[in-house]
């Protein structure tokens, strides 16, 4: 909800079909989502709720303040054990600050029939391949990541220009350096050209 005195920053017309003239101006009571600050106000609300809960859940505070990116949990776990009790505490936590946590993912089989038994039967854990994690893709049967190249076209008759070369390097989405050699590399040339 949002407090009444800040409804006026989400005001907007309400236009009457029948006449152009006729007209209401509202205002949204509830955050919306679509605005500019929306990437900012789940975060907010998420960060706040993690600190209410650190000294009763510091695994999971801890987890959702290093392995949290907007909104995906990159973690591991060495064993299924492991994964089972980060996924109870992490559901348990986010259900108490009102968000729910869904479409978690493994490379075990058996990890995904107990996260789809009883109780969890609404979250989408489907063992799929090709996932889209942090912009790569993740094919969790292999457990291998895979960072997806737009394609170049080049016209063999195209004079190569600094312009170009940097256009290409900069449509590479990389977050977490998989190929920095290649961009870094590729930059230091442009620098020395």
């Amino acid at each position: 909800m949002l407090s009444p005195d800040q409804r006026d920053a989400v005001r907007f017309l309400w236009l009457n079909e029948e006449s152009e003239t006729n007209y209401k101006i509202l205002r949204m009571t509830r955050v919306i989502f679509g605005a500019s600050c929306s990437p900012f106000l789940p975060a907010a609300k998420l960060n706040y709720n993690t600190l209410k809960f650190k000294e009763q859940f510091p695994r999971v505070y801890e987890l959702l303040n290093k392995c949290m990116y907007i909104d995906n949990l990159v973690r591991r776990a060495d064993c299924e054990t492991e994964a089972m009790e980060m996924y109870r505490y992490m559901r348990n936590v986010m259900q108490k600050a009102s968000f729910n946590m869904r479409k978690w993912k493994a490379n075990s089989e058996s990890l995904h029939r107990k996260w789809e038994e009883g109780e969890n039967s609404n979250i989408i854990s489907s063992a799929n391949s090709g996932v889209k994690v942090l912009g790569y893709i993740w094919e969790n049967k292999g457990d291998v990541m895979k960072l997806p190249l737009p394609e170049i076209n080049l016209n063999p008759d195209q004079v190569i220009t600094k312009r170009l070369m940097l256009g290409i390097i900069g449509i590479l989405y990389d977050t977490i350096g998989f190929i920095d050699l290649f961009t870094v590399t590729s930059k230091i040339l442009m620098y020395d050209c």
